[in-house]
């Protein structure tokens, strides 16, 4: 089956926006082995968007369009009148969806808007899709075979409808066993290539293996060339690959690396605190996006300026002189700190120099130290990682997090 995606917004075309919403659509109609053979962005305009509605139906032959934005209630939402003209189809009011909107918004003492009533719009002979956690009403409507579904931009609300209304209704495939993605940390590509090599060049005309590097680590997706392949028999050469780079993944569920820590922890009713420098919160921001992580995660300490670094770690004023924020000796001192304050069971500290500048012969940009206290035992470690600070506060918090992983497991 095959599917495309327009996702309408000036935002989006000018670069204020980053257009996630065909990203995540797309990786989850992957699962159900869609393939989705054209993404394409367009503003609020009703020549683009009619445009990309010829370009999609003229030249391909598809089973779902998936169209996000340009619904809300302002001047420039236009997609349902572009949808209009171009499907010779009257907009009508669903008078039982607008009588629940208003409801919604009485019993959360929200002054209802002027324009509501635009947000309750549809097409005829369209089915519509509610929208539980927004306004704007989504729909679903079928020209020539093709299954046509316009959802709200929101990312939040679009995600929302696709999986409690679309998935279950609209979507017959199951979750597809042709792809699986091992995700790993702590390893380079190419070593883990030359650790894989062979198995993969053995197997080259069933399985396709390709490596997804990022800054935080290497995913590997694994699937077949050919879909009459037993289930049993993908297994064993999954279980081939995992078997050689066992202690580098933490994954096989698309899970992150602080979810994986963050169950470890959970698993052992154990608690985390941490103090930061260079990560700038980094760490306790990935811990706590994690829904439930006040059963894991104390908090922790955002100590960037050196006075902080005293007052609220101890740490000497002494030794900061003589070592330097960005040492061995104040990283230690650091996460004794934290472990004194929360009494957790582990403690993390990061101090490094992330860039772009700071940096001397001795201590070069990208110099970093993490220290761990875990059983009462004191583990720090050093690294030179990326010089560049996005990726080098990335990188830390990534190597951090696995550094606790290989201690816990």
């Amino acid at each position: 089956m095959k599917a495309a995606i327009i996702t309408i917004g000036d935002e989006l075309v000018q670069g204020f926006t980053h257009d996630t919403n065909s990203f995540w659509i797309s990786n989850t109609l992957t699962k159900y082995s869609i393939k989705v053979v054209k993404i394409i962005s367009v503003g609020d305009n009703y020549k683009d968007i009619t445009n990309a509605f010829d370009n999609l139906l003229n030249l391909y032959t598809l089973d779902y369009i998936f169209i996000t934005g340009g619904l809300g209630p302002t001047h420039d939402d236009i997609t349902k009148n572009v949808l209009s003209k171009y499907l010779k189809l009257k907009i009508k009011i669903d008078h039982i969806y607008l009588k629940n909107l208003k409801k919604k918004y009485k019993n959360n003492n929200i002054t209802l808007p002027s324009n509501l009533v635009s947000q309750a719009s549809i097409l005829e002979n369209a089915t519509p899709i509610n929208n539980d956690n927004g306004s704007a009403l989504g729909l679903m409507i079928e020209k020539n075979n093709t299954k046509i579904f316009v959802l709200p931009g929101v990312p939040s609300e679009m995600k929302y409808m696709f999986k409690t209304k679309i998935i279950s209704t609209y979507i017959s495939n199951a979750l597809s066993s042709k792809y699986i993605t091992i995700s790993t940390a702590g390893i380079y590509e190419s070593k883990l290539f030359n650790i894989l090599a062979d198995v993969i060049e053995k197997y080259k005309n069933k399985y396709k293996v390709a490596f997804l590097p990022k800054y935080t680590g290497v995913n590997i997706r694994i699937s077949k060339l050919n879909d009459d392949i037993e289930n049993s028999e993908f297994k064993k050469f999954e279980n081939t690959l995992k078997d050689r780079i066992e202690r580098y993944i933490y994954s096989v569920n698309n899970e992150t690396l602080e979810e994986v820590v963050g169950k470890i922890l959970l698993d052992r009713n154990m608690k985390l605190s941490v103090a930061e420098s260079c990560t700038g919160g980094l760490i306790a921001k990935k811990l706590t996006d994690i829904p439930g992580s006040s059963k894991f995660f104390l908090g922790g300490v955002v100590a960037y300026d050196n006075k902080l670094k005293e007052k609220l770690l101890n740490i000497s004023k002494f030794d900061l002189n003589k070592y330097g924020a960005v040492s061995e000796e104040i990283s230690k001192q650091m996460v004794e700190g934290i472990k004194k304050i929360t009494n957790s069971d582990i403690a993390l500290a990061t101090t490094g120099i992330s860039g772009p500048t700071g940096g001397t012969k001795e201590k070069p940009i990208g110099l970093v130290y993490i220290s761990i206290i875990y059983n009462d035992q004191l583990l720090i470690k050093k690294f030179n990682l990326i010089p560049e600070r996005n990726a080098h506060r990335e990188i830390t918090t990534s190597v951090a997090l696995n550094i606790i992983r290989y201690l816990l497991k």
